[in-house]
This record gives structure tokens, sequence and C-alpha cells, in this order.
């Protein structure tokens, strides 16, 4: 079988047809039937707040650009930015995926499934050609044999034998786990929280489905002959009082006819209120702040810039290490991928110019770091660094020692010539 057709045969598996999706989840172990309805994976994410959720890391960490470095002999790195790995690692994973489309799959099965796995296809020379995700994450089991050797097995349901990798062919990162291999998921070790708010809402749209609440009842002590009297004096109150722009007119009614409006009860109040609790609850799950996918209302501008910041480094951070780590761990000890944060918590320009410019002066970046980081092009001698942080002094890290003993000199003749007398101004004084 050639490479091409093993991938193919690989990303193509076909579905059960016996089985519905949730009938696959619950003899997996991957459902559970909480207040009245079935969680899993697939079902969780018609929740609103599941899918928010889910949506806004897989989003967040897929912004983050990625940066390939390559160290040097002497110990300092370059950054590789054209070639072969500068394209599978930083934009294009495989033939069908950008880097954004990867990382947001490999954030949604995470938060998901609590793992994600791909596999690392490899040319004649051992060397990455390409980094596929498993289209069935749920398909790939892992387990570790009599030696401690961690092993996959990849299992279809098209009756082709189960496919066996090593551990250094495939790529996976998992949440939290208990036998150091098995990654914990999130949805179905909180089903019992995400099946409430499943079933809060599945109540709340039955209530608006069947009209469970009109808006008033008409009543009388009549008793109607003709049960077409009674649809007539409905229609006409509809046509004269029903309506937004009908809103306001006084209720004349005849034959001591009354209208008593109806208000939501207090046990469905009851039910809006608890529904906000859950969502809170959902959002604590995953680590994502109420804010940011509309639980709670927004807050001030600078609360909202160190909520953002909380979140990289609180929630996201974590998933981004683990994407290094892997990443890193299939690469020549030489080259070393690394996620640029600053896509994520920069602020406005003047706070990224405000920031930069403080590193620039404190010799931690060069000219042309500086205006990178600003969104600028670089500029001729722009690998110069500023020396004197007081009076600014360009020059490169090497001519530190030499600039600053110019300094130091210019410094000492300046003080000397200052505590020399001045002649002219006591010949004033003498002629005075």
């Amino acid at each position: 079988m050639s490479l091409k057709s093993f991938i193919s045969d690989l990303y193509t598996v076909k579905n059960s047809k016996s089985f519905s999706i949730d009938d696959v989840y619950q003899r997996l172990g991957y459902g559970k039937k909480t207040a009245g309805v079935i969680v899993n994976t697939s079902t969780s994410m018609t929740h609103s707040t599941v899918y928010a959720c889910v949506r806004d890391k897989s989003e967040s960490v897929g912004q983050l650009p990625l940066k390939l470095y390559r160290t040097l002999s002497d110990g300092t790195r370059e950054e590789v930015k054209k070639g072969r790995e500068h394209r599978i690692f930083t934009k294009r994973p495989n033939s069908f995926m950008t880097q954004q489309d990867f990382l947001m799959m490999y954030m949604t099965c995470r938060e998901l499934y609590g793992r994600f796995f791909a596999y690392a296809v490899r040319n004649d020379r051992g060397s990455i050609s390409e980094i596929i995700p498993f289209r069935y994450q749920t398909n790939i089991t892992v387990d570790m044999d009599l030696n401690g050797e961690v092993y996959y097995t990849y299992v279809t349901n098209d009756n082709k034998p189960a496919i066996r990798f090593a551990n250094e062919d495939i790529m996976h990162i998992k949440l939290n786990t208990l036998d150091g291999f098995t990654g914990m998921s999130p949805i179905s070790h909180n089903a019992d929280a995400i099946g409430l708010g499943m079933a809060q809402e599945r109540h709340l749209s039955s209530l608006m489905k069947n009209g469970a609440m009109p808006k008033g009842l008409l009543e009388t002590d009549l008793v109607f002959a003709d049960p077409k009297n009674a649809t007539r004096l409905r229609e006409e109150f509809d046509d004269r009082y029903a309506g937004a722009d009908k809103s306001g007119k006084t209720v004349l009614l005849e034959n001591g006819i009354k209208f008593r409006p109806l208000t939501i009860s207090p046990v469905d109040a009851e039910l809006l209120s608890s529904r906000q609790y859950s969502q809170q609850q959902i959002c604590g799950i995953f680590r994502v702040p109420p804010r940011r996918i509309g639980v709670i209302a927004s807050s001030g501008s600078s609360d909202i810039e160190q909520e953002n910041k909380d979140y990289y480094v609180n929630s996201l951070m974590p998933a981004v290490t683990a994407y290094e780590d892997a990443i890193n761990s299939m690469l020549p000890d030489n080259l070393t991928v690394q996620v640029d944060e600053r896509g994520f918590v920069r602020g406005d320009l003047e706070s990224q110019v405000k920031g930069m410019g403080e590193a620039f002066k404190l010799t931690a970046i060069s000219i042309d770091e500086f205006r990178e980081g600003i969104g600028m092009q670089p500029i001729e001698n722009g690998h110069l660094h500023a020396i004197d942080t007081n009076n600014i002094t360009l020059g490169t890290l090497d001519q530190v020692e030499k600039l600053q003993e110019e300094q130091r000199a210019l410094a000492l003749a300046g003080a000397q010539r200052s505590q020399e007398p001045n002649l002219e101004q006591e010949d004033d004084e003498d002629a005075n």
C-alpha cells in the first residue's frame, strides 16, 4: 500500500450504519443520561454556552501566530522565515488545513474529548512532511505494553483491521490524566452540570413553542349559546387591541366581560435565574470568563484588559504550552516552535508603542524588533540596540563595554571643566 493510499484510508473512515451517533457514544462510554437528556460531546455542543466556550477558546488560540527558531552553534537563536520546516510547523501542517484550522481543531478536541491525536507523516529521510489529525478522535485508543512502551490503535467501523502506531508517530496532547496517557474529558466528568443546562434550555424552548403563557384571559359570567359568538368576541378583541402598534389603547368591553392579564409564574422566573447560574457554572468548567460569551454584562475597559491577560495566563497558556511541547518533541534539537502570545495580550497601538519602547530603552530588543512589535517594516541598521538608556546611544551589543567607557570619559571631562575657574569672569570683576 502506498503512503498516499494509507493516509487516505486513515482519514476516510466509514461510520457504522447500524447505530446512531448517540448509540456509539453510549456504547463507548462517552455518554451519560442526566436530567432527562443524553450528554456527550455531540449533544453538548448543541448547548449555546458549551458551544460559545469551546469556540472562544479555539479561536483565541487559533489566532496566535507561530514562530520557528533555529539554535546556532554559539547558543544564539535566529528566526526561520522560509523553508519546508517553516511551512509545515507555522503555516500549513498538511495539504488541506492552515495553521489556524489545525490549532482550532486541536483546542476543540482538547476541550470536548480531553485529548487530541495527529499522525506525523515522514519522508524517506525520516523528516516530517505532514501532520494529519485523526478525523474520528474517539476511534483511537492508547495503551501501554509489558515493556512500558506506549502504543496507539486506530479502530475503524468498516471491517478493516485495526492500525497500530508507535509512540513517535503520534502527536498526542491531553488534559489532566490519572494513568499518564488517557486525558479526562470535561464533558463526561461534568455531565450532570451540562445536562442540567441542556434540560433548562429545552424546557424554555418548549415553553415558547407551545405558548404555555398566554398574554391574558377574557372573563365573563355569560354563557354563549352559540360558540361562534365566543370566537367572534375573541377575534374582535385581538383585532382592536393585539399588536405593538395598538399598545396603550383603552380597553372597552361590553356585557360584563373583563380582561385579566397574566404574568410569568414564580416557577418560570426561578428557572430563568437558575439558567444564568448554569451558564456561569459551565463557563467555570471550561475556564472562560462569562463576560466573553455574553453571560454577564461587560465591565470597564481597564478591567477587560486585565481580564484578558488573566484569561491567557491562567486558561490559554496551559493549552499553548502543551502544543509547543508536543511539536518541539517531534523536531530536531536545533529547531524550536514558539507561539507568539502578543497576538492575544497586545492592547491598542499606544500601549504597544509604550511597552515596546520601554523594552528598547532597556536594551532588551533592537530597532527592528521594536518596529516588528508594532507592525512596521525593518530598516537599515535596524540591528542596533540602545546602549545608554538616558541619552540613547545606538550600537551593537558587542560594543557595549567600549561605548560605556567612552561615555564615562566624556562625563569625567565635563565634570572637570565645570570645576575649572572662569578666567574671563575674574578679569571682568577686576576691571570693575
